[in-house]
């Protein structure tokens, strides 16, 4: 995966970007003429968790997961 979060204690989370995920990331702080990276996946994380699971429309389109990142009924 190339997305691989690390759990060092309880509230904190380390996150390894690789595989184009670091150039999507650079691509958003470019569009939207963030500070960096930080202030990037603070602004993703504020906006996915004010739809509360609704998708995500972005002009071109409605967005959710897609079943292979969702978890599987048990």
């Amino acid at each position: 995966m190339a997305i691989k979060i690390e759990i060092p204690e309880e509230g904190k989370r380390k996150i390894d970007l690789d595989n184009g995920h670091v150039k999507a990331l650079e691509k958003i702080v470019e569009d939207y003429g963030l500070k960096g990276e930080n202030e990037a996946l603070s602004f993703i994380l504020s906006i996915i968790s004010e739809a509360e699971g609704r998708a995500i429309d972005n002009g071109k389109g409605s967005f959710l997961p897609s079943e292979k990142l969702k978890k599987q009924p048990e």
